[in-house]
Order: C-alpha cells, then structure tokens, then sequence
C-alpha cells in the first residue's frame, strides 16, 4: 500500500465527525483542541474510519477505559483494555480491530502545542526509545488519576469562558494531563532501558543532547557540538539521522525555538530581550529565524497565542 491509498484524519476531519464518533460530552477548545471525559468509542463512524489504515495527522492521547480492540501503530501489534495509554503522534498509521466501548482522550494540534508551556528536553537523551513507545499498560490507580485529569480539563472547558483566567486555566490543565502523560511513558521507558546496551551511535547522542541542553541559548553551530565530541561534523549529522531521522541542525533549532516561544508567552521580556537572552545579534535576526521555523513573526506567535 503506497502512501496515496492511505486514508488519514486531521483536526478539521474531526469536527466532521464530531457528533457521531463521540458523546456530547467531548468538548472543543478553539478549533485545534479536542477533550472527551469518560465517552463511546464504539461508534460505526469512528469504527469505520480506524478499521483501515489511517494516517493521523493530529496528536492524539487515548485511555481505555471499557472494552478490547488490537490496534497496529507503524507496524507494531498492541492490545488495547482497560488501563491501556495510547499515545499517536503526527505521521502515525494506524488501523484498529474491536471496539473500545468507552475511553478519555485529548486530541490536538500545533497550533494548540504552541500555547502550551511544555518543556520536552528531560525526554531528549532517549529520544529513540520514546520513539517506539506507542501503548503502555497503566496499574488501576494511575488510569483512575490521569483519567481525572483529563475530566477536570474537559469540565474547565465548559465552563464560563469569561472568567478571567479561563484560557489559562484550560492551558495549565491539559499541560498537566500532558506531562502526566510524559511522567507515565518514563517510567515504562526505564525498564526498557535498564535492560538494553547503548550502542555507540546511540550513546553519542545522547551525550549531544546533553551538551545541546546546556549550550543551546549562545551554541546553534554543529560543529561545535562535534568539536565537543571529538568526532566530525559529517559523523555527528549522520549518526543523529540514523537514531532520530532528523538533522542535527534541525535538533538545535528544535531547542532554540522551543525556550523562545516559551520566553515570548510566558515572561515580559521585549522581542528584542528575548532576541538577546538567545544569542542573537539584533532583533531582526532573530525575527528571520523564527519566522523560518514557526512560519510566523515573534510579535505574531505571540499575539496569537498569548491570551
């Protein structure tokens, strides 16, 4: 099966199907944010959809809650039941056989990432092994704790948008429902590597995020982060293509943007402070970079996601 024969489902494909593949107790946030507390899953449409292979083309946070259904991510087999957290990113494929009569979720996209104050960095060093974590089996407390969460948020977003601290309410809930979601998959990621051994290209990775993580804010060169490493650029760019399939360039600005848009919504810095806290010569500099990596200007990111 080519890529073209894919079906696939977004944001906008969602609101679609909104009233036959959820109860009325999934709520929207905006447009790119989508919160279902206790809801069916087991609806024809929904059904129809995942009983093929679909591209998903949202981030996506599933807890089963009632029911069974085997569910094949990138080519990997899983078993869904009650407890089980499914975590699709962008890209995934999936296909799905059974039902989950009844589940929690938190469906979004990138523009609703980019009001979130989530820092990722912790996750980096095993950025390959969190790669091929799709489903986790949580214990009765953990799935009753995270299922909570992801009520509180959906009953935060029902709630009187008028208030004053609405939008920041509902933005420090589903932060907290994300990283307890991080919290979770690390914890299964332990054991996973407790008993694997690191081969060298995996161990040079992650002694060039961990430089990446203290050196990010003044170093965007990969040469210097090879020169740190003793090995060549060249070796450097493509060992970090094999464990990741992203350019080591790519993980740099991946960072710079990620402290940027966290300074530009979260503190009263200028542009031009925020410009200088990263290393940049000017504030036009700036500008052209994150405008390259964010397809919009500081001044935009953070109008339109500063509420």
């Amino acid at each position: 099966m080519n890529k073209a024969e894919i079906d696939s489902f977004s944001m906008h494909f969602l609101h679609e199907m909104h009233e036959e593949s959820v109860s009325p107790e999934g709520v929207w946030y905006g447009n790119d944010c989508l919160v279902g507390c206790n809801v069916r899953g087991d609806s024809e449409t929904a059904h129809s959809v995942v009983s093929r292979p679909t591209r998903v083309n949202v981030n996506m946070l599933m807890l089963c809650l009632e029911g069974s259904a085997a569910i094949r991510c990138d080519m990997q087999s899983h078993q869904l039941r009650r407890g089980a957290l499914c975590v699709l990113k962008p890209g995934s494929i999936i296909q799905m056989e059974g039902h989950v009569e009844r589940l929690s979720l938190l469906v979004f996209g990138e523009s609703f990432t980019s009001g979130l104050n989530i820092s990722f960095q912790k996750l980096f060093p095993h950025y390959t092994e969190m790669e091929k974590l799709t489903v986790i089996n949580l214990e009765e407390p953990q799935t009753l704790r995270l299922n909570q969460l992801i009520c509180y948020l959906s009953e935060s977003i029902k709630s009187d948008s008028s208030q004053l601290f609405y939008h920041e309410c509902v933005r420090s809930l589903a932060s907290s429902v994300v990283y307890e979601t991080l919290s979770l998959f690390s914890s299964s990621l332990r054991s996973v590597i407790d008993r694997k051994q690191s081969t060298r290209q995996e161990e040079y990775f992650r002694r060039f995020v961990h430089l990446l993580g203290q050196n990010f804010r003044t170093e965007r060169r990969v040469a210097f982060y090879a020169e740190q490493l003793h090995i060549t650029p060249k070796y450097l760019g493509t060992l970090i293509v094999q464990q990741t399939g992203r350019q080591a360039s790519n993980w740099i600005s991946g960072y710079v943007m990620a402290e940027a848009k966290a300074l530009l919504l979260n503190s009263s810095m200028s542009i031009q402070e925020v410009a200088y806290a990263l290393n940049f010569p000017n504030q036009s500099f700036f500008g052209k970079f994150f405008k390259l990596h964010a397809g919009m200007s500081p001044g935009e990111f953070r109008l339109q996601n500063r509420l």
